[in-house]
């Protein structure tokens, strides 16, 4: 497992998770955004784990959601880990579920 310090990084057989710090907020975004843009064209597909999340704010949940958007335009596979209270409510009340391909709608807001 590879780590930075924004992130670490699991490679399986036949993709990468990728686990950001616990805090993904303004002050870690530049951190993570460098981590992320080197992880941006690997061939296969990648999970953004976001379960171990503490906080996550809206600068955060912007460089997720361009991070996936990067991917996909890539045409390359990226998915999210979100089974996480701290991740689904932010999600919920942005309004970028679909977004970022998370189905949340049947979820409450903790």
């Amino acid at each position: 497992m590879a780590t930075s310090n924004a992130l670490s990084v699991e490679r399986g057989a036949h993709d990468m998770r990728v686990r950001p710090e616990p805090e993904l907020t303004a002050a870690q975004a530049s951190a993570l955004r460098a981590a992320l843009d080197d992880l941006l064209a690997e061939p296969v597909p990648l999970v953004l784990d976001l379960r171990a999340l503490e906080r996550l704010d809206a600068c955060g949940l912007q460089l997720l959601l361009a991070f996936v958007a990067a991917r996909r335009t890539l045409g390359l596979a990226c998915s999210i880990d979100a089974d996480n209270a701290v991740v689904r409510d932010a999600v919920r009340v942005s309004g970028l579920g679909q977004h970022l391909g998370l189905d949340l709608a049947e979820q409450p807001i903790a």
